[in-house]
């Protein structure tokens, strides 16, 4: 039988669980995935649990419940994009024209040699460049700097959303220092397909809110870099349509599009 995207080929450059689980239903359909990930490294979540898998002997390997969870049916080969040669692989992979970066995100950006240039290369090899030293100051999330902090190897010097963050309490926000036009926070939200009935709606948020108070997911969730929130269905949209809004300015402002 022939699949819907069968005729497809996509390099995944993604990680976490955003990306992962959009490109995992681009497989189940059908397309050919092939998930790019750190030397040596691998994606992040592989190493998020427990529970892990187990082998036949029952054996616990090293990939992770979570990560097998949102790449599945994929192929996976491993590359350092932050190279020539990698980065010159991942094009031709890709036919010539795909740019590994986009994979990454447009905000996770490093500013290298002048104070008004940059060099956009993604996000581990500029995590790389930081801990080097070729990179002074850089924006990221919680849970790639922790580590970093927590051996004093790297210090924090703002927090870029409106508030503190729960994670590193002690740290003042932008708008404490006064950048106070500065709000930017990473965020995940549950969304569902237009026309959901209202009464799913409820019993799904109310099961949402019971869990978020659950002591042990606030845990393993902030040690993530996440703090759980609740909010009602108007909220959430009213802040997702605010977000769209705001980026939409900056994409414009700066000019950024997407190549053909």
């Amino acid at each position: 039988m022939t699949s819907a995207l069968g005729h497809l080929k996509v390099l995944d450059l993604t990680r976490i669980l955003a990306g992962p689980w959009a490109t995992q239903n681009l497989a189940d359909m059908g397309a050919e995935v092939i998930k790019i990930e750190r030397p040596m490294v691998g994606d992040d979540t592989r190493g998020w649990g427990p529970p892990f898998l187990r082998d036949a002997q029952g054996r616990e390997t090293r990939d992770s419940s979570y990560f097998l969870s949102a790449n599945r049916g994929k192929k996976s080969m491993t590359c350092d994009i932050s190279t020539p040669e990698g980065a010159g692989l991942i094009r031709d992979l890709g036919g010539g024209g795909y740019d590994p970066s986009l994979g990454h995100g447009i905000a996770k950006t490093a500013y290298r040699n002048e104070p008004d240039s940059y060099s956009l290369q993604g996000i581990d090899p500029a995590m790389q460049d930081l801990v080097g030293g070729q990179v002074a100051v850089m924006f990221n999330t919680y849970d790639q700097i922790a580590p970093f902090l927590a051996d004093g190897k790297k210090r924090a010097i703002a927090v870029a959303q409106s508030g503190r963050s729960k994670m590193l309490p002690d740290l003042p926000s932008l708008a404490e220092q006064g950048v106070t036009s500065y709000d930017v926070a990473g965020w995940q939200a549950l969304i569902l397909p237009a026309g959901t009935s209202a009464e799913f709606v409820r019993k799904l948020h109310d099961a949402y809110a019971r869990a978020a108070t659950d002591p042990a997911l606030k845990q393993k969730l902030e040690a993530a870099g996440m703090a759980p929130v609740v909010s009602t269905p108007a909220e959430a949209a009213a802040y997702i349509k605010n977000d769209v809004s705001t980026w939409a300015a900056v994409v414009k402002a700066a000019n950024i599009s997407i190549a053909e």
